[in-house]
């Protein structure tokens, strides 16, 4: 089982829940690059926040959000974990100080990737909608998932002094991703 998403969005907590889940603890394995995925066999749970694969033995859970939500929060909270989660992300921490400006994290490839049809099972889902689904979140998985409590964003993209340039930076993915089904089988493209 792959975990993915735009980060900053709950890949952590489905991650966890779902390792929980399937190995009996929390364990997870951080994958950089799914072209380079398989070495601790698949029975391991993957995180990451790369881009989706061409080809995947395994099902995947596709985690998305306000990307202006997730650009503030990245920005702020990861402190010293920034120039990781830029590589993580395929980008280059070299352009963050424009990421006002530039959607310097790829948040929209990274989204456009996954919000496809795949040759594998991929299931979406709204951070804001995660405690929505825990049927289908288990459903999925072919385990019970039982997810943590939600706690509140720290963080909210409209309280940043540069709320107009985030807006006007990530506005267009927003909009996508606000007409975007909360839960859906991209394998199917059928909501859940």
């Amino acid at each position: 089982m792959i975990v993915a998403g735009l980060g900053r969005c709950g890949t952590t907590i489905v991650a966890e829940a779902i390792s929980n889940a399937m190995i009996g603890r929390i364990g997870y394995h951080f994958q950089n690059r799914l072209d380079e995925l398989f070495p601790y066999g698949l029975q391991f749970p993957y995180k990451t926040h790369d881009l989706a694969p061409l080809e995947c033995p395994m099902k995947a859970i596709y985690l998305f959000g306000d990307p202006r939500d997730i650009a503030v929060s990245t920005h702020i909270r990861l402190g010293n974990g920034l120039e990781k989660h830029y590589k993580s992300m395929r980008a280059d921490h070299n352009e963050s100080l424009k990421w006002v400006i530039k959607d310097t994290l790829r948040l929209t490839e990274n989204f456009n990737s996954w919000a496809r049809r795949h040759n594998y099972e991929v299931m979406m889902l709204r951070y804001d909608c995660i405690w929505e689904f825990p049927d289908s979140i288990s459903e999925f998985v072919g385990k019970e998932v039982v997810l943590p409590e939600r706690k509140q964003r720290l963080t909210n993209w409209r309280d940043h002094p540069e709320a107009f340039l985030i807006n006007r930076t990530y506005g267009d993915l927003a909009k996508k991703i606000e007409d975007f089904p909360d839960c859906i089988l991209t394998s199917w493209l059928r909501p859940v």
